[in-house]
């Protein structure tokens, strides 16, 4: 048959949708209905015989939901009945037909790869350029201790969490549910890759962000370093050249970048000689004396004007 008989169930905090969540991995899930005598049981119908027995097969006994290990076996029904107009609250909260939902739309027909439980999730739905942080942070609540994304498909990511049971929490939790800043229903099912294969970001570790993204993202960094190593000169930035004090004057302010000079009193045996302006390190060394243009500027004019 195609209904399954769930038993041993937290009567206090067990759900439809948390079980609809759990048995999606495995199958189209019509209807789930818990029981009103017996809060401990439940009746989950599957669309496929085929996989109502591939979950009693991988679920059975071997993962604990809210700390009791859950029981599953074929039932006799051939169908979940499910009551309408009750007026009822209380049995309608126990009692869901998903097969008009759009969370069950979401999942028809869907590819899986059924897995035995296990602590290795595995997430499908990120959003371009997600980062492994944004994938911690909204599984943060049931303490990962490793996050992946997947190298081939920047839309899988692999989250494993401490223990099995920790994980089957974690599913129930977060399938059909958004990251924060995404726009897409995230499918998260149990994983059948080796969880001790996975090594992925870890806040303890450091860092924000996966490698591959930052890699993807270059720092600017270097950008300040060359703005702090090179500062703007400034109009009071003054240079020593050949025993005068010059005072730069800035670029566009006057008629060809004119230097003005500033009287200093020479200092006794101290010979000031005009010339071209020289570096600090050169001005130290040698100063170019002035060319001797006027002298021939002299023997010009007296060509010129023999009368003088």
């Amino acid at each position: 048959g195609r209904v399954l008989f769930v038993y041993n169930l937290e009567r206090s905090r067990i759900t439809p949708d948390a079980l609809f969540h759990l048995f999606s991995g495995y199958g189209d899930v019509l209807k789930v209905k818990i029981m009103w005598n017996n809060r401990e049981h439940a009746l989950v119908e599957m669309a496929d015989a085929k996989d109502a027995d591939l979950a009693r097969s991988l679920l059975h006994d071997r993962v604990s939901l809210y700390g009791k290990k859950i029981r599953v076996d074929i039932s006799k029904k051939s169908e979940v009945r499910v009551k309408t107009g009750t007026n009822e609250p209380e049995y309608e909260r126990l009692t869901t037909n998903y097969s008009d939902t759009p969370v069950f739309k979401r999942y028809l027909g869907r590819k899986r790869t059924p897995a035995e439980p296990s602590r290795l999730l595995f997430i499908y739905g990120l959003y371009d350029r997600c980062t492994e942080r944004t994938v911690y942070e909204h599984f943060k609540q049931f303490a990962p201790d490793g996050v992946q994304i997947s190298k081939s498909n920047t839309r899988i990511a692999f989250v494993r969490l401490q223990s099995i049971d920790q994980a089957a929490e974690a599913l129930v939790s977060r399938n059909d549910t958004r990251l924060d800043g995404g726009h897409h229903h995230l499918r998260v099912t149990f994983s059948s890759q080796d969880p001790e294969k996975i090594q992925g970001f870890v806040p303890s570790q450091g860092g924000g962000r996966s490698k591959r993204h930052a890699e993807d993202r270059p720092s600017d960094r270097p950008a300040q370093r060359r703005r702090q190593s090179s500062p703007q000169k400034t109009s009071n930035e003054t240079s020593m050249s050949g025993g005068k004090v010059r005072s730069l004057k800035p670029r566009g302010g006057g008629n060809n970048d004119v230097l003005k000079t500033s009287t200093k009193v020479s200092q006794p045996n101290e010979e000031v000689t005009p010339g071209r302006r020289l570096s600090d390190r050169e001005g130290k060394s040698r100063t170019r004396p002035e060319p001797a243009t006027t002298s021939v500027q002299n023997k010009d004019a007296e060509t010129k004007n023999p009368l003088q």
